[in-house]
């Protein structure tokens, strides 16, 4: 009889470490669930599974935690993913937490403090003026971004493609014709 009620212990002990398992790995974070209120619950699953005698890994519930976040936190997963190790749970809660007060602030409304708020206005100020309009503009900024071209001396195209290129070929202009000439030219002076 004995025997009996210790196989149904153990029947009903295997069916609540199943259970809890199985709701260790269902856990999810919701949208507005702060990251304490979401370690809490899962600490407590893995306190119950320790108290029926089951240890979890904290490997596993390292990863079981990090797959239950919210797509806000998917940059913070890739970069403790991609570490040499996994971190152990509490270390876990402890970035988790550091990350939950570094978004709150990157959220938070600025008062107009915030330097990159400075360098966007500073950013904006800036596009306006003579190189975007007016006079710059005419001298063909916009257009010479392409280069300048060293026949016409315009911008908005390089030498190769300039349109205003001469029909003659210019084979006879280069240096080494040029020195030829020259001492054909002595030469003949010579002579």
């Amino acid at each position: 009889m004995y025997e009996k009620f210790v196989g149904m212990f153990k029947v009903n002990n295997a069916n609540q470490i199943l259970f809890l398992k199985n709701k260790l790995k269902d856990i999810k974070m919701d949208r507005g669930e702060s990251i304490e209120s979401y370690f809490i619950g899962i600490t407590e699953i893995k306190n119950y599974l320790l108290s029926i005698g089951e240890v979890t890994i904290d490997r596993e519930l390292s990863l079981i935690t990090l797959g239950g976040l919210t797509r806000d936190w998917v940059v913070f997963n890739t970069t403790i993913l991609n570490n040499d190790r996994i971190l152990g749970f509490d270390e876990l809660l402890a970035r988790c937490t550091q990350e939950e007060i570094r978004m709150m602030e990157r959220d938070k409304p600025s008062n107009g403090n915030n330097p990159t708020t400075f360098s966007a206005h500073f950013k904006r100020r800036n596009n306006v003026g003579p190189r975007n309009q007016g006079e710059g503009f005419e001298l063909g900024f916009k257009e010479g971004r392409k280069g300048r071209c060293l026949n016409c001396n315009r911008f908005g195209h390089f030498a190769r493609e300039c349109p205003h290129k001469k029909d003659t070929p210019r084979d006879g202009d280069n240096n080494n014709n040029k020195l030829q000439k020259k001492w054909q030219s002595k030469e003949q002076q010579v002579q």
